[in-house]
């Protein structure tokens, strides 16, 4: 009987595979129940699910798409938010500014401002100080308007 495990490894098999043995893995990845395959998804890192996504598709095998909870939903929304705010502002904004400007729960919003950090989306400078708030703005910004400016 196949397990979350087995499918976990299965897929990585698979993608380290020699040339020679990666149509039949990719055919017996096909066999594998959708519910262990998500499960098998699941536990793999973020860039490793993309990797074997595009892997599987050279040899025409779909892996499933992960669920997206409700909650996970409504913070990507709201990264989208804050992301297009952040675009449309000339310059870097407080935390507080962009919980204006955003709809949604305020715990939410942090998490999907914190998401932004962390993936090097959006930028963060300032010490967290009252004199000197964290700010927030896309990455890159300031190169690029230097850039333009030079």
């Amino acid at each position: 009987m196949m397990t979350a495990e087995s499918a976990e490894a299965l897929i990585l098999l698979a993608m380290d595979s020699t040339a020679h043995r990666k149509n039949c893995l990719g055919d017996e990845v096909q066999d594998v129940p959708r519910e262990l395959l998500i499960e098998a998804l699941s536990v793999l890192e973020p860039e490793d699910v993309q990797d074997a996504r595009r892997w599987f598709a050279d040899y025409g095998v779909e892996l499933p798409t992960l669920p997206v909870s409700p909650e996970d939903q409504a913070v990507i929304r709201i990264s989208e938010q804050i992301f297009d705010y952040l675009r449309w502002s000339k310059e870097p904004r407080t935390r507080v500014e962009i919980e204006a400007h955003v709809e949604g729960k305020t715990a939410r919003k942090r998490t999907a401002l914190q998401s932004l950090c962390t993936t090097g989306k959006v930028v963060e400078s300032g010490k967290g100080s009252k004199g000197n708030p964290l700010r927030y703005d896309l990455a890159g910004r300031r190169e690029q308007e230097s850039q333009k400016r030079a």
